[in-house]
């Protein structure tokens, strides 16, 4: 990745409790994500509840380049920004992948895959092998597969050494779809890539949304 790459920025956020984006706090919410948009570098957005969890948004954006989110951070209202965002929520987390993806939006569930510790090899070779069967197959319900490379190291949610790490993005009709292609010979052959090479991963759905 170089500065002028364009890359993806993936924020989760934990609602403060009795916090409702959707309905209450809807407005409150939509400036938040109008000033986002209206940043030099912006290019799109798209954000979505953990399906296993809807106290936590999973929010994507993707910008022209890293260093214009960076120059967003240090603008000279980005505290206030902060502030605002800190009255809906009580913690926030980002991590930048690229290249910047496509698929979150146009897909009714998206399942998220995070590998912690992997090896350099680890994205070119297993992520990227298990990416392409999954493509070439005709399961039911499958929408799409993008992979990713994070920037910075990440550690688990539970915490733990921190490390080089990669996202894996899979589009399904439906949760259902996707516990079903768990049971086709398509994963049973090909899930061990995902099980070399790494010290982990974390997985959960969202439905997205293509809004502001």
């Amino acid at each position: 990745m170089t500065s002028s790459s364009p890359i993806s920025e993936l924020t989760t956020l934990h609602l403060k409790p009795g916090i409702d984006i959707h309905k209450a706090d809807s407005q409150a919410w939509s400036e938040i994500l109008k000033t986002i948009s209206s940043q030099p570098g912006f290019l799109s957005l798209t954000w979505g509840s953990k399906i296993e969890d809807p106290t936590i948004i999973i929010l994507c954006i993707n910008w022209k380049s890293y260093k214009d989110h960076e120059t967003f951070t240090t603008a000279s209202f980005y505290t206030s920004f902060l502030e605002t965002v800190s009255a809906l929520f009580t913690t926030v987390e980002i991590h930048h992948f690229t290249p910047p993806q496509s698929l979150l939006s146009k897909v009714p569930v998206v399942e998220t895959v995070t590998v912690f510790l992997a090896t350099p090899e680890f994205y070119g070779s297993n992520l990227t092998k298990f990416a392409n069967a999954v493509r070439s197959s005709s399961t039911t319900g499958l929408k799409g597969v993008e992979i990713g490379e994070v920037v910075e190291e990440l550690a688990k949610e539970e915490g733990g050494e921190a490390g080089r790490a990669c996202k894996l993005f899979i589009g399904w009709e439906s949760v259902e779809d996707h516990m079903a292609f768990r049971e086709t010979a398509v994963f049973k052959e090909n899930i061990g890539l995902l099980r070399e090479g790494n010290g982990g991963i974390e997985m959960f759905h969202v439905a997205f949304k293509d809004s502001l």
